[in-house]
């Protein structure tokens, strides 16, 4: 960036190449950031905001983007083929969705709205941080928390990328014992039936 006097690199999303995605910025683009102000259309790539988080080690994007890693994403896209991409995603979405509504777990959006890389739950009668929390200690599996006003109140499951259906059902036959040691009244094993279904049912659509 310096030999070529690039000031600020900006890669693509995770969510259409299946890699990580990230910026980057020079020290010159820093100062240059933290004196300009602010517009309205400026979010993702405001760089002032972007440092006042990172000063509380927490992330507004995933971080820079590694060649090799894309040029594996893309050979690795090419062998299963685009449409079995999106075919995989949207299965690993309606898997996990189908789960939590037979456990009767409410989830943030609609169906028509409903992103096929990440599900966000919204629980209604039980802590959204503590469940995290007891599914990192007790299974080492990490679901992320929300942002802003939904920082403690959702948590949010990634099923994108590399992600399989083999690991969607493992993560969420952890998160029935999760829940029931929450004291929620679930039947174990519901969740993980109803994504069975799913899975049995769309794997050839």
């Amino acid at each position: 960036m310096d030999k070529w006097g690039i000031d600020v690199v900006v890669t693509g999303s995770q969510k259409r190449s299946c890699c990580r995605q990230g910026s980057h910025s020079s020290q010159r683009a820093s100062v240059h950031g933290r004196k300009s102000k602010p517009i309205r259309s400026r979010a993702f790539l405001d760089l002032k905001s972007t440092a006042t988080i990172s000063k509380r080690h927490n992330a507004v994007h995933a971080g820079d983007l590694h060649p090799l890693r894309l040029a594996a994403s893309i050979e690795f896209i090419e062998e299963e083929g685009l449409e079995n991409v999106y075919r995989r995603h949207r299965l690993m979405r309606d898997m996990t969705r189908a789960a939590f509504k037979a456990l009767n777990v409410r989830l943030l959006t609609s169906d028509e709205d409903a992103s096929p890389t990440v599900t966000a739950v919204y629980p209604e009668d039980f802590d959204a941080e503590k469940f995290r929390k007891v599914l990192k200690e007790e299974f080492a599996i990490e679901f992320a928390g929300g942002q802003q006003h939904l920082a403690k109140s959702i948590f949010r499951i990634g099923h994108m990328g590399y992600c399989s259906p083999a690991e969607v059902l493992q993560a969420l036959a952890a998160s029935e014992v999760v829940l029931k040691k929450l004291g929620q009244d679930i039947t174990l094993g519901a969740g993980i039936a109803a994504a069975q279904q799913v899975f049995l049912e769309g794997k050839d659509k």
